[in-house]
């Protein structure tokens, strides 16, 4: 975890202090309902010491579709603090660990010092993930290998699903500059458009309301192809420029279709 993100962790704690667990924890479905040991757990152990399967339970089972008890907040501390340490609190994949901001109203519900925080949080995270070093590029698929962390794409999507704004998040790689930042850019784009028909954005649609739209966009600007070019001279590793110049390729494609399209548009 990077210093700015312990920061914002125990700023965190400190913000969510006055939430206090209720008697019982209630899911929406019966058939989810935590089994009664794990809700004794979740309601009684010290947050700082609940462990990630406990929390996981109850964010896939208790927040699959929103938190139905108003103290909920009190997990997000350590909701940040597991998601920070690549242990994600969910059976189902990181993008479905912070379902219970993806499923609340919390942006119009919370105070807004509570939601900068939560927004705060997003951002340092993803700019942690997209900093951490390469150490490992597939040679087939030419995307980085991430071991046991989830992939840049289902990080994204995790925050998105959050309601982390992705103009900010996608902030995060205008500013950050450096051989990391980039391949991580290259894996999002050999990614999402590995079986993806130029022009269409289907994984994008996985995205909440409008944010396919606003990555595909990003995507398609000529900033980002420059930026793959540049990386691909700025390296002499040949996996490393066969990976971005794959995802410049990807890139061009796209936006030369979008051209067209609008060339076509204005003369119709």
């Amino acid at each position: 975890m990077s210093p700015e993100l312990r920061e914002i962790v125990e700023k965190a704690y400190r913000l969510f202090s006055d939430y206090r667990p209720g008697p019982s924890i209630h899911c929406i479905y019966d058939s989810r309902k935590l089994g009664a040991e794990v809700e004794a757990a979740l309601l009684t152990l010290p947050l700082r010491e609940i462990p990630r399967d406990l929390l996981a339970q109850f964010n896939d089972d208790a927040c699959a579709y929103g938190p139905r008890d108003p103290w909920w907040p009190y997990f997000l501390p350590r909701y940040f603090e597991l998601v920070a340490g690549y242990e994600y609190p969910t059976r189902l994949g990181a993008e479905s660990a912070l379902q219970c901001l993806a499923h609340s109203g919390y942006r119009k519900d919370l105070p807004n010092q509570q939601v900068a925080v939560i927004d705060r949080f997003g951002i340092e995270f993803f700019t942690q993930f997209i900093c951490q070093p390469v150490r490992c590029i597939d040679p087939d698929l030419l995307q980085i290998c991430y071991s046991n962390h989830e992939d840049v794409y289902n990080v994204l999507r995790m925050l998105v699903s959050a309601r982390i704004p992705l103009p900010e998040l996608l902030g995060c790689w205008d500013r950050l500059t450096g051989p990391d930042p980039d391949l991580h850019l290259a894996d999002l784009v050999n990614g999402v458009y590995r079986h993806t028909a130029y022009g269409a954005n289907p994984h994008f649609t996985l995205f909440v309301e409008d944010a396919g739209a606003i990555l595909a966009d990003w995507l398609a600007a000529p900033q980002v192809r420059r930026r793959l070019e540049m990386a691909f001279f700025n390296t002499s590793d040949e996996r490393k420029q066969a990976m971005l110049s794959l995802a410049e390729g990807h890139v061009t494609r796209v936006a030369t279709l979008r051209l067209s399209r609008e060339v076509r548009t204005s003369f119709a």
